[in-house]
C-alpha cells in the first residue's frame, strides 16, 4: 500500500477546506469478505466518498469539482503545491458514523443525488451489520427501516450484484424463504457460488447476522 499527499477538498456550502487520504496503490492481500458486500482489507482502506464540514456541518459529496489540491493531477486555477506541514494543519475528512450517515440521509447532501442517498443507505446498512447483535431496540428499528428503504429502491434491479444485496437484506430481516427465492434469480452461479452457498446455509440455521464469505 502506498499513500500519497492528501487531497484538499472544499465544502460546497462554505468553502472550508478539508484533507482526504489519497491512495496511490493497494491490494486485497489478507482481505476478508462478508455477505453484505463489505470487506476489510489491511492494504486497501476504503476512502470515504462523503464528508461533513467541520465548519458549517453540511454533508457533501467529494468530487473532482470540489477538489482544489491533488498531487496526482491538475486542479486548474486552484492548483498549487502545499507542504506536508500546511496539509497537516487542515482538518481531515472523517468517516461518517452511524449517526452521521443517518443525518446525511435525513438532511440530504448539499451536492448529492438520489443515487448518493442509496449509496449512503447501503453504507449505513453495512456499518450497522458490524455490531448488529448488540443493537438496542431503537437501533434495530433504524436498521429495519433502512433495510426496507433500500429494498424499495432496488426491487426492480436484476443484475446479480443487486440480487445478492436483496437476498441478503431479506435474510437480515428474517425472511429466509424470500432470501432463497431471490437467490434463485442469480445468473452467474459460478461467480457468486460462495455467496449463495453460505447464505443458504445461514437460512437453514435461521441466522440473520452478516456472515464471512471468505479471505484472500
Amino acid at each position: 500500500m502506498i499513500i500519497g499527499k492528501p487531497k484538499v477538498v472544499v465544502c460546497p456550502a462554505c468553502f472550508a477546506e478539508h484533507t482526504q487520504m489519497r491512495l496511490i496503490s493497494g491490494n486485497t492481500f489478507g482481505a476478508t469478505y462478508f455477505s453484505d458486500g463489505n470487506f476489510i482489507a489491511p492494504m486497501l482502506p476504503q476512502v470515504p466518498p462523503y464528508a461533513r464540514c467541520s465548519k458549517c456541518d453540511v454533508f457533501y459529496k467529494i468530487t473532482n469539482d470540489n477538489t482544489i489540491y491533488d498531487d496526482e493531477r491538475s486542479c486548474g486555477e486552484y492548483d498549487d503545491k502545499r507542504s506536508w506541514d500546511e496539509l497537516k494543519a487542515i482538518p481531515n475528512v472523517e468517516k461518517l458514523s452511524v449517526r452521521g450517515m443517518t443525518l446525511a440521509i435525513n438532511e440530504g447532501l448539499y451536492n448529492g443525488t438520489k443515487k448518493d442517498t442509496l449509496i449512503l443507505r447501503i453504507m449505513l446498512w453495512r456499518e450497522m451489520n458490524i455490531k448488529r447483535k448488540y443493537h438496542s431496540d431503537e437501533e434495530e428499528a433504524l436498521y429495519t427501516d433502512n433495510c426496507r428503504q433500500i429494498l424499495s429502491v432496488i426491487q426492480s434491479e436484476n443484475d446479480d450484484g443487486s440480487i445478492i444485496t436483496k437476498a441478503e437484506i431479506w435474510r437480515n430481516l428474517g425472511d429466509f424463504d424470500k432470501c432463497r427465492e431471490v437467490l434463485s434469480q442469480i445468473t452467474d452461479g459460478d461467480k457468486y457460488q460462495k455467496y449463495t452457498i453460505a447464505m443458504k446455509k445461514a437460512c437453514d440455521r435461521r441466522d440473520t447476522l452478516t456472515i464471512k464469505i471468505g479471505e484472500n
